[in-house]
């Protein structure tokens, strides 16, 4: 049987679909493909209780549509890294640490384009990333990952 996972923890939830005899292991693997954070950096809960690699999906009996609290190690000795921030006419790097919040990566975009800090939105995928108090780890924003910047209509 199938069993639909929703991953809690971040600013953004991101669901997976996965049988119910798939090790944490797995699924932990499956999370690093969706949002880039290593397994060895994630820590599953559920109902409280930390989800141990060698057990499964039905070993700890949840159901489809659960809450699944994913926890992200910090990265050792916070460093600073690299994103792809992608404008409709070119691409640029910003330079973060996980502990940067959104309104300074936003601070960065604009410095780099000259754009109005007012009139930048950042998105990855379908996600605003519009919580400026929140650090960029709250997003899973990792090195390499590749964020969209738009220009709205000034004013």
């Amino acid at each position: 049987m199938e069993v639909l996972l929703k991953i809690t923890g971040g600013k953004f939830i991101p669901e997976i679909q996965v049988p119910e005899s798939i090790t944490i292991l797995e699924v932990k693997q499956q999370i690093e493909v969706l949002i880039k954070v290593e397994v060895d950096r994630q820590t599953l809960k559920f109902n409280n209780e930390e989800l141990k690699n060698d057990k499964t999906i039905a070993d700890y009996d949840i159901k489809s549509s659960a809450d699944v609290a994913l926890e992200v190690t910090p990265m050792p000795g916070d460093p600073r890294y690299d994103i792809v921030v992608k404008l409709s006419y070119q691409d640029g790097p910003v330079t973060v640490r996980q502990t940067s919040l959104v309104a300074e990566m936003r601070a960065k975009v604009a410095r780099l384009w000259g754009i109005p800090l007012k009139n930048t939105t950042l998105k990855m995928g379908s996600i605003m990333i519009d919580d400026d108090e929140a650090p960029v780890s709250a997003y899973y924003l990792c090195p390499g990952c590749v964020i969209e910047a738009e220009i709205k209509a000034y004013r």
